[in-house]
C-alpha cells in the first residue's frame, strides 16, 4: 500500500480539533473560563488520539501484515491481515481484515479496502498499543480450544437458523 492511501487517516481527529479551536476562541472572547477549560481539554485529547493513530499507522508501515494491537485492558487483540474470504494473493488486489481475538478464540472481524482503514477502526475500538502477537501461544491452550468449540457451535446454530448449510 502506498503512503498516499493512508493520508486521509493521518488527520482523522484534526478536523474536529479545528472546530473545537473555533469554539475555544469564542469562549476566550466571552471570558468563559469553564468553556475554555473544556475546549482545551478536548483539543488535547483529540491531538493525543491523532498522535496515537499515527503511531499505529507507522507500526503497520514498519511491520506490515500481521501487525497486532492490544486493547487497553490487555485482554484482547486485533491483528491486521488480508481478508481470508477473498481469493487473492497480493495486498494490491485484496481487502484487509482486522481479526479480533481473546484468550478463548476469535471474537470478531471487519473488512476494509485498505489496511489503514482497518487500523483506524480498531484504534477507535481501543486497540492502540502495538505488541507481539500472542496468537500462536494462545492457540495451543485448553481455554482457546474450548472457546473455539463454543464458537463453532454458535456458528452452526446461526447457519441452521438462517437456512444455510
Amino acid at each position: 500500500m502506498s503512503k498516499q492511501n493512508r493520508t486521509i487517516y493521518e488527520k482523522k481527529y484534526l478536523g474536529a480539533v479545528s472546530i473545537w479551536e473555533t469554539w475555544l476562541t469564542e469562549a476566550r472572547a466571552d471570558s468563559d473560563g469553564k468553556a475554555v477549560e473544556e475546549c482545551t481539554q478536548i483539543i488535547d485529547e483529540l491531538k493525543g488520539k491523532n498522535t496515537g493513530l499515527l503511531q499505529a499507522l507507522d507500526a503497520y508501515d514498519a511491520q506490515g501484515l500481521g501487525v497486532t494491537f492490544v486493547s487497553g485492558s490487555n485482554d484482547s487483540w486485533a491483528m491486521i491481515i488480508l481478508d481470508a474470504t477473498e481469493n487473492t494473493a497480493t495486498a494490491q488486489t485484496s481487502s484487509f481484515r482486522y481479526q479480533l481475538f481473546d484468550r478463548r478464540g476469535f471474537v470478531g472481524h471487519g473488512v476494509y479496502p485498505s489496511p489503514y482503514a482497518a487500523i483506524a477502526e480498531v484504534f477507535d475500538m481501543g486497540y492502540a498499543i502495538t505488541c507481539a502477537s500472542p496468537l500462536d501461544e494462545l492457540a495451543s491452550t485448553e481455554e482457546w480450544k474450548q472457546g473455539m468449540v463454543v464458537t463453532e457451535a454458535a456458528q452452526n446454530s446461526w447457519r441452521t437458523a438462517a437456512g444455510g448449510n
